[in-house]
């Protein structure tokens, strides 16, 4: 078959008489309802049905598809980077906070040390470790520790902020850097990404929080617990009178969406060729209510997350898709080719240049609610939502779903959609026939694949409940 989706599949009748088929559900998270995507977006899944045995498995966002450790060695760039940074003095700067109050690092003068972090509302590492931030700034709270976040990201909002530290429960200041300013003089790259001040206002420490999560290798990695709170290391080692014994770490997040000089001359721009190419391969997944982590649908949406999409790019961590060419060409394929991955990074290049608006393309249509149309019969997973909590891990559920056939049935289209997408990675598909249970019985089942395009047939839908 040479344009089957991997949305919609077609199933030939199983042989025999099958007078009772019984669905198994496989769930699995592992993750957090907040970060909308460490790895950034994933498509929900609607997958084959197969004629004998279904089982569906949702992991989440944070999905772990690798249990690398990052790596501490520093490479040439980032020794000269810390020569740079650690030991730089930063002058006192003012910037008003989330609520539009204006803060100064010189109104914590009575600390003896600040921890300086910048965030983003979006960014899926940031909204991970925003939570563990707030506890950490609360049990410093008798010391002389002060904290303050800030936000140097261009499409960041301050009411965007403010809902940032309400959602996440910050009770330090949150501040809005625009145009960048002290992102430049503290020397910052990604968020989350922490400075730890002396009371000279020298930076000691600069880098992650901790090590228990991340990327190695192009892949996303999440430890049970982190190995090494490098932060609070630092912190600790500061109180006490000591030197920082680990004064540099790498920061594995989100880029900081500055504001960049744009070249006028650009050919390559937002309006002739860009939104294009994210409208055949991003957006939908990257628009409102759905999992990826921030919005793609306009050229305010995407000026500042420039630098960050060249690179998941380059390391083919997005679009996603794991498909092997080798069995077939899918209509839906997400990749990208390599003039269209050329034309990127010639954009960000450019400094994201947004062109002309009347050359944009027409804003893209999708289809709300089932993408398959009315489904025959909805199949419900489970009674009750399963809860996703907002750090650790979820180990996987298992549900055994009846769908109640009483006769063989000929599957045309089927859909798994959850109700919270956001938080789900994928979903699989798979059939059992009656009183088969188990690895052995799936696979022992005769399974028959394939199909005959358009034939008629009944559609099923599933739906998985998440909060």
């Amino acid at each position: 078959m040479n344009d089957f989706r991997m949305l919609r599949w077609f199933g030939r009748r199983a042989p025999g008489g099958y007078n009772r088929w019984i669905a198994i559900c496989r769930i699995g998270w592992s993750g957090t309802a907040n970060a909308t995507n460490l790895f950034a977006s994933f498509k929900e899944f609607v997958v084959r049905y197969l004629n004998l045995f279904v089982v569906l498995s949702v992991a989440s966002l944070l999905a772990i598809t690798s249990a690398h450790a990052a790596k501490r060695t520093p490479s040439d760039a980032k020794t000269k980077a810390s020569a740079e940074h650690v030991g730089r003095k930063i002058s006192d700067f003012t910037l008003k906070s989330s609520f539009g109050k204006e803060y100064s690092l010189s109104d914590l003068a009575s600390r003896d040390i600040v921890v300086v972090v910048f965030l983003g509302t979006e960014c899926p590492m940031a909204k991970l470790y925003a939570a563990r931030l707030g506890e950490m700034a609360k049990s410093y709270k008798a010391t002389k520790v002060g904290f303050i976040g800030i936000d140097s990201n261009q499409q960041d909002s301050l009411q965007e902020l403010s809902a940032f530290g309400t959602r996440h429960k910050l009770k330090f200041p949150l501040l809005k850097d625009l145009n960048n300013t002290v992102a430049d003089q503290f020397g910052a790259i990604r968020t989350p990404e922490a400075f730890v001040l002396d009371k000279n206002r020298v930076v000691r420490y600069w880098g992650r929080i901790d090590d228990q999560y991340g990327f190695a290798d192009g892949l996303g990695y999440q430890r049970p617990e982190p190995s090494r709170s490098d932060l609070k290391e630092a912190i600790d080692e500061l109180l006490a009178g000591k030197e920082v014994s680990v004064p540099t770490t790498d920061a594995l997040g989100c880029h900081i969406g500055r504001v960049r000089d744009v070249d006028p001359l650009a050919k390559v721009t937002y309006s002739n060729q860009i939104a294009r190419i994210f409208q055949a391969h991003c957006v939908e997944c990257h628009r409102a209510g759905r999992i990826g982590p921030f919005e793609m649908t306009s050229y305010a949406e995407v000026a500042g997350w420039g630098e960050m999409i060249r690179e998941v790019v380059d390391q083919g961590r997005m679009p996603p898709w794991h498909a092997d060419p080798a069995h077939g060409s899918f209509a839906n394929d997400m990749r990208l080719t390599d003039e269209e991955k050329k034309q990127i990074t010639t954009w960000v290049d450019a400094g994201c240049p947004e062109g002309d608006s009347a050359q944009l393309p027409k804003p893209q249509q999708f289809v709300e609610g089932w993408t398959i149309g009315e489904p025959d019969q909805v199949v419900q997973m489970g009674d009750k939502p399963v809860k996703i909590p907002a750090e650790g891990t979820v180990d996987y559920y298992h549900f055994t779903v009846d769908p109640g056939w009483k006769e063989d049935k000929w599957i045309k289209a089927a859909e798994a959609r959850p109700s919270a997408p956001e938080v789900v990675h994928h979903i699989l598909v798979f059939v059992q026939p009656p009183g088969g249970r188990g690895r052995a019985a799936r696979a022992s089942a005769k399974v028959v694949s394939g199909g005959t395009k358009g034939a008629d047939g009944v559609k099923v839908a599933a739906l998985a409940a998440a909060t």
